[in-house]
């Protein structure tokens, strides 16, 4: 898998730069255009991932007690702009209620359950709204769609099962109400849809109700400096990978983000540059360096510096047990494709986060 995600990594970060290189409307949208069928098929590859993770055991679930409302606000600006951009409106009901899930994993229920409402959907609005039920909750997201025959709302819940009246440039991968029929399962949470051909179509989960006596505090964290107009602008950035061409398309997103990259190499001509006195202020690393394992040569690098700078990895495998070890560590974790958004996100919290430590 990793062999198989590094081209499309490197594929994507290099799209995202095109836009600023091409100065003609026709330019910039045929790169739109490649953009968004490299996308589809990251999805693709991505879903085909976690349906292996499921059906092998290796997606850790984390079940707890937490306000529901968090949970629908993060849905609501993660698809609201889409949906305005579609015509449609979003409206996302606010609820008091604590649910007992694993947050993450019903997010992504939600989300695909959004995101099918968003591509199905001509006009009209898009609600997502909670049910009492006894000692469950259930969450439903309701679309002005076409609505799906009686035939079909088993199938659609298999793999590569879509309907033909999508959005023409986005038809989605036919595999996301498989991942949610598999994730229901996982949470034992009991997935459904009602639907009506003409007005629309009801999906739902439903989840048992938590204690609000059982919530995780939440540390206030203090916001970001205002002083700082970007975070990135000027941070000393290490990046060591074993592909060239993902090498080379990432290290010019830094550069053109307002990093300074004095190394961009493998694993041994990092080790070979390392001394006292030239550690960075964030370190990006590959997990699998060929033969070589990322946390290992980050441990022999820190020991060269005589400190332990920030580290990121990035990786193609899906190890829960890592991804656990990299939070306990204070470790960011981001998996391969990567994502040019959420590398952007995640280095700026690194660098504002590393700022406040700093000034205390």
């Amino acid at each position: 898998m990793h062999d198989l995600l590094q081209p499309l990594n490197a594929a994507r970060i290099f799209t995202s730069l095109l836009p600023t290189y091409l100065h003609d409307e026709a330019g910039r949208q045929l790169a739109q255009r490649v953009d968004k069928a490299l996308a589809s098929q990251d999805a693709i590859l991505t879903s085909l991932l976690d349906i292996s993770r499921m059906e092998s055991g290796q997606l850790e679930v984390r079940v707890r007690d937490f306000a529901l409302n968090s949970l629908l606000e993060v849905v609501h600006n993660n698809f609201a702009l889409q949906a305005e951009n579609e015509g449609l409106s979003l409206h996302c009901m606010p609820s008091r209620l604590i649910v007992r899930s694993d947050e993450a994993l019903l997010r992504r229920i939600l989300q695909n359950f959004v995101s099918n409402a968003i591509r199905y959907t001509r006009k009209g609005r898009i609600v997502v709204g909670c049910r009492r039920q006894g000692d469950q909750v259930r969450i439903e997201v309701h679309d002005q769609g076409p609505g799906i025959p009686q035939s079909l709302q088993k199938e659609i819940f298999e793999e590569f099962r879509r309907l033909d009246e999508g959005h023409a440039d986005d038809r989605g991968t036919g595999l996301g109400l498989a991942i949610v029929e598999r994730l229901g399962r996982l949470l034992d949470h009991e997935i459904g849809l009602r639907s009506t051909l003409g007005k629309g179509s009801v999906f739902w989960v439903k989840v048992p109700l938590g204690q609000a006596a059982a919530l995780t505090p939440v540390s206030q964290q203090p916001s970001p400096s205002a002083r700082v107009d970007s975070p990135l602008q000027g941070g000393t950035v290490w990046y060591v990978e074993d592909d060239p061409a993902t090498r080379d398309a990432t290290c010019a997103l830094l550069e053109r983000w307002g990093c300074d990259v004095p190394l961009a190499a493998n694993a041994p001509e990092a080790l070979a540059y390392a001394a006292p006195g030239n550690a960075p202020q964030l370190v990006l690393l590959d997990v699998h360096l060929g033969q070589l394992y990322g946390p290992d040569i980050y441990a022999q690098l820190c020991e060269r510096w005589g400190q332990q700078p920030p580290v990121i990895l990035l990786t193609a495998e899906g190890d829960s047990t890592l991804r656990r070890q990299a939070a306990e560590r204070g470790w960011g974790f981001l998996a391969k494709p990567v994502r040019p958004p959420a590398l952007r996100a995640l280095m700026s919290q690194t660098f504002l986060r590393g700022r406040e430590g700093g000034s205390a």
